[in-house]
């Protein structure tokens, strides 16, 4: 069995000077847009009406996966394109892009039958059969979708036959595997309980004009928990599992082991309630302690509108922090694990000053320059019309944001300018999601926007450093499936750096599996370290750096065996 693969074929870069290049003696733009040379001809459709019907504001989500096996990051993007109140009428359809290969993309959604329809929401990436292709679950306003991978080029719709078509409002789901038997499972995050004859007229307070509803109008919708059996059908064990008391509306999910316990667990991030942490007790149960770790409402006491969310290990302490993207006027939320505990880092990490006036969906955190320290990208998009007159041709869009976290003051700064032209002109960001589908090593942006186009952005900074890389990827005994929910440690001159394999996060979207890492100036990692899902750990030694290290189960040095 092999312990690694060596890097991917590396794809020269050419480099785009943004917004005053080099000659105005200013830094060139960090990412260039680079969707229509790329052939990314997707818009999203939210069916905007005169009614505001509440399901038209939120967006949809996008993944980058590898759908057919070539090493090349394919993209999927979700559409909302059904209408509304007469379902059956279906529009536009999702769209898979395959990668080229050449910095190009084809669009294959008709010939790989992956053109699900109906009002989408989130996009979930996963081997749920162990078959070594990865499938595609789509959650919808109606029921959600599942997408199984035939591995000939093609997909199939398996929802009835899984039973996992949930038929409510959806927007997060996430697979993973919660008891350890190779498997993964799947969660669904619910919403409120919405249809067209529900729908009620809001106001803005601030200037009179109808706008879109918040969730606090309509009763929240309990999550779903299934259960994979392994013969390519689910059991739903909600109740069993203790989920049943999850009935906040969910926006976005983040599972993880967050208390290190080596269980995957899963953190629910809801739209004006209370956050829930569910724990994982290892016997097939889950205890919110969200309250009791203090990560349900913020340091003030306050439940934000929270949309996208994402656990990493911010302060490299060698726990996981949470991040939540919350409603303007409440500012972003930084969660920092101490002692078991999790605290509002907000105000003094200078989030409160940052991002209190923008409204944030997708949220990301990636080492963009190869230094080993991590830069935050919020995907901004409004909920409800500017109280200002609004001049932009989407009057929800917004600019994006670009934050670096200078982890020895433990606060953030704004460095938007460094985005360029990228942000122009401001549209209405939700989905968000991180891969390196040009496989020269660094992490580039794919954003799903409410009602427009798709942007496909470029990391040009990343080769531009100079600076090495490393890429991990986890894969089963099989050497065929992502072992989601891997821990990963790699030390390098000194220092110990953690990523987790978490797919699902932002919001509604699915990422790449490599996990990246930036070495700085560092061409040798002394260590990784696995731990796998199902409790085992092993090591790997003095491993080169700018490649993808594939680490597979059972090829390391064991530290720890299996339960």
């Amino acid at each position: 069995m092999r312990r690694f693969s060596g890097a991917l074929a590396l794809v020269p870069v050419l480099i785009i000077l943004g917004c005053g290049g080099r000659d105005s003696g200013q830094e060139p733009a960090w990412f260039s847009d680079v969707s229509k040379e790329a052939g990314i001809s997707f818009v999203h459709d939210a069916r905007r009406s005169d009614d505001f019907l509440f399901p038209e504001i939120n967006g949809a989500g996008a993944a980058f996966l590898d759908y057919n096996r070539d090493g090349w990051l394919d993209i999927y993007l979700v559409q909302s394109g059904s209408d509304l109140r007469q379902p059956e009428i279906a529009g536009a359809a999702n769209a898979l892009y395959r990668n080229r290969g050449d910095g190009t993309f084809e669009d294959v959604t008709e010939a790989a039958v992956a053109g699900a329809t109906g009002f989408g929401q989130g996009v979930a990436c996963g081997d749920y059969d162990n078959d070594g292709w990865t499938d595609i679950y789509i959650t919808n306003v109606g029921a959600n979708v599942l997408l199984r991978n035939q591995g000939d080029g093609t997909f199939a719709d398996v929802t009835e036959i899984a039973g996992v078509g949930y038929p409510g409002w959806s927007i997060p789901a996430a697979f993973i595997d919660i008891d350890r038997d190779g498997l993964l499972d799947l969660y669904v995050g619910n919403y409120v309980m919405w249809s067209p004859e529900q729908e009620r007229r809001c106001r803005i307070a601030d200037t009179g004009r109808q706008d879109y509803c918040g969730p606090r109008t309509y009763r929240p919708e309990g999550d779903v928990l299934y259960r994979n059996r392994g013969d390519g059908t689910f059991d739903d064990i909600t109740i069993s599992a203790g989920l049943d008391a999850a009935t906040g509306p969910a926006m976005s999910t983040v599972c993880a082991d967050l208390d290190d316990d080596g269980w995957i667990d899963i953190y629910v991030a809801n739209d004006g309630s209370p956050n829930q942490l569910w724990i994982n007790r290892g016997n097939g149960t889950f205890e919110d302690r969200s309250l009791t770790m203090g990560c349900a409402v913020t340091g003030n006491g306050s439940a934000y509108g929270s949309m996208g969310t994402n656990a990493v290990d911010l302060d490299q302490d060698g726990d996981l922090d949470l991040f939540m993207a919350h409603f303007d006027r409440q500012s972003n939320t930084i969660y920092l694990m101490t002692n078991g505990f999790f605290e509002d880092a907000s105000a003094r990490a200078d989030l409160v000053r940052l991002t209190s006036s923008t409204n944030g969906f997708g949220a990301a955190f990636l080492d963009i320059d190869h230094s080993g320290e991590l830069w935050l990208y919020l995907a901004n998009g409004r909920g409800n019309m500017a109280v200002t007159d609004v001049l932009d041709a989407d009057p929800y869009g917004e600019t994006d944001q670009l934050l670096a976290y200078r982890r020895d003051e433990g606060r953030f700064e704004d460095h938007s300018d460094r985005l360029g032209a990228t942000r122009e002109p401001p549209l209405t960001g939700r989905g968000l999601a991180v891969g390196d589908f040009d496989n020269d090593g660094d992490p580039d942006l794919l954003i799903n926007h409410n009602n427009g186009p798709a942007r496909l952005l470029r990391n040009d900074a990343g080769n531009r450093s100079g600076r090495h890389w490393i890429q991990i990827r986890c894969l089963g005994a099989d050497d065929s499936s992502d072992a989601i929910g891997a821990r990963v440690e790699i030390s390098v001159a000194g220092r110990r750096y953690r990523r987790d394999l978490i797919l699902s996060h932002s919001y509604a979207s699915s990422s790449d599996p490599r996990l990246h890492f930036g070495l700085g100036e560092n061409t040798l990692v002394d260590e990784v370290v696995v731990h796998w899902p199902d409790g085992s750990i092993e090591s790997w030694h003095t491993v080169a750096a700018d490649q993808v290290f594939t680490a597979v189960r059972g090829s390391g040095t064991v530290l720890v065996s299996a339960p």
